[in-house]
């Protein structure tokens, strides 16, 4: 059994053990050979006795390792378990929730089928690679010999050569389309962002905050065992100011939004107005082309990450059997990540799977039901704007509601209400509409300011007062959330977004 690990008054629940030890166990003088096996007992304890006043959830216990014989099944282990924990008084008052062993498997035929299938994508990819970079690399001679000409004649094969560009069968520039080279090179341009490059900046800023929050969240998941051995300072952590800035990386999912929304106000109202309305197949367009656009990196994201991950490693937490956590919401609601409806399956079981996930769904949903405001807000602006500024406040409402009715439900404790919040609040598409709607606002506005070409002059007064109202509110939303983690706090604060 493992041994007790130091930090346990940081509150270290994750007593593991040396894996590689036991696994490497082996004694072949016995009939039959006896074998090493790990395996994990998650033992539970009254919240207060396993972590005092830390906020950690009823279902979370703690994490013993455990090198058993490979002859002994999980009724065995519990016994074995329960027995020995009515001889420690230290665990009087505790019990044995789960056994998990953890053992090599198999590659499944499934997994193999992806991995053949993925290998073709990625053959193809390296073709097409192959194809662009000999085609450029003959272009080059190509143009050098053109040197040895008149001036005439080399017009004359630039001409030539340009229209050959622009003339590209479509096969040749489907495989273009695959190329790495080219693709990195389109990634990496910098004059390709449109007419408002600082969404480029926005963008940027916002990934790495994203990326910065969620990082943090993830290790410190509350909902089934923390990776961490130190809860007691990350708990500390969270009560300073300066966390709130990885705490409340979240916001940086709702600038997404806005500018997703923005673009998409822009692009369709020309479109649509230039065209005198959609007829049925440019309608068809508009849903599928989004679709596809969405569907194939997320499923196949998801096919790594259910199908293929789980055989790239194994551990004390890396259950090939178990990986992901949640392996079965991820099999039986496949249809609903299809569908693009997954975080509207009861009791969050269509986001347990990859909890990131909930952002494309929600995302398809906005796109799906814009142009109904948008249309609106071109034929008869003022019914569109009544409904997009109702639309704005039920939202916040329903946010707020939901927020402080589960504030109440648990015991007022921010770290608890956030896990909470996931299922009802955090993933569905009418507590994260308003900054969707601002950027739709935003978008109807710059598309009547470009139509009548208005030159708007805004004096440096009103720009400077504007960019501190900007900061300020900022700052707030944010950092007004201290509150919420801060020791003695006597009221919730939550920001409407």
């Amino acid at each position: 059994m493992a041994k007790l690990p130091p930090g346990v008054l940081e509150a270290n629940i994750n007593w593991v053990g040396s894996f590689k030890l036991c696994t490497e166990v082996y004694n072949d003088t016995l009939s039959p050979p006896m074998k090493g096996k790990y395996c994990r007992a998650s033992i539970g304890f009254p919240v207060e006795q396993l972590a005092g006043d830390l906020p950690i959830d009823d279902s979370i216990g703690l994490t013993y390792g455990m090198c058993i014989s490979d002859q002994c099944n999980n009724e065995d282990i519990k016994l074995i378990v329960s027995n020995s924990l009515k001889l420690m008084s230290v665990f009087k008052y505790a019990w044995v929730k789960d056994v998990e062993c953890v053992e090599k498997k198999e590659l499944p035929s499934e997994t193999a089928v992806f991995i053949g299938f993925l290998s073709i994508l990625v053959l193809w990819v390296f073709i097409a690679t192959v194809f662009d970079i000999t085609r450029r690399i003959l272009k080059f001679i190509n143009t050098s010999n053109d040197f040895k000409f008149n001036e005439d004649t080399i017009n004359s094969n630039v001409n030539n050569l340009n229209k050959k560009k622009n003339n590209n069968s479509r096969l040749t520039t489907f495989i273009l389309e695959c190329s790495f080279y080219t693709n990195t090179e389109n990634f990496f341009r910098t004059d390709n962002g449109g007419s408002i490059t600082c969404l480029n900046g926005i963008r940027f800023f916002s990934m790495v905050w994203i990326i910065w929050g969620h990082t943090y969240n993830y290790i410190i998941e509350r909902t089934k065992f923390f990776v961490v051995d130190n809860i007691r300072t990350m708990q500390e952590l969270n009560e300073n100011l300066e966390a709130q800035l990885i705490i409340n990386g979240m916001f940086g999912v709702d600038t997404f939004f806005l500018m997703s929304a923005f673009l998409l106000a822009k692009t369709f109202l020309y479109k649509y107005e230039a065209s005198n309305g959609f007829k049925p197949f440019a309608w068809a367009y508009y849903y599928i082309s989004r679709y596809w656009r969405l569907a194939p990196p997320f499923l196949i994201t998801i096919i790594i990450y259910i199908w293929i991950m789980p055989f790239v490693g194994w551990g004390p937490l890396w259950n090939q059997e178990k990986f992901p956590r949640n392996n079965d919401d991820c099999l039986n609601y496949w249809w609903a990540y299809v569908l693009f409806i997954n975080n509207f399956v009861p009791n969050g079981k269509g986001t347990t799977c990859m909890g990131y996930l909930w952002y494309i769904p929600n995302d398809y949903q906005f796109y799906a039901i814009s142009p109904l405001f948008l249309i609106l807000l071109l034929k008869f602006p003022k019914a569109g704007k009544t409904l997009l500024a109702g639309c704005l406040v039920a939202s916040l409402s329903i946010l707020a509601f939901l927020t402080a009715n589960v504030y109440v439900s648990r015991r007022k404790d921010i770290a608890l209400v956030l896990v909470d919040m996931w299922e009802d609040v955090y993933i569905k598409p009418y507590c994260r509409a308003s900054p969707w709607i601002v950027g739709l606002c935003l978008g109807y506005i710059f598309f009547k300011l470009q139509k009548s070409k208005i030159q708007v002059k805004i004096s440096y007064l009103w720009v400077s007062m504007g960019w501190i109202l900007c900061f300020i509110l900022m700052l707030t939303a944010v950092f007004g959330g201290y509150t919420n983690h801060a020791k003695g706090k006597k009221f919730i604060f939550i920001c409407l977004t």
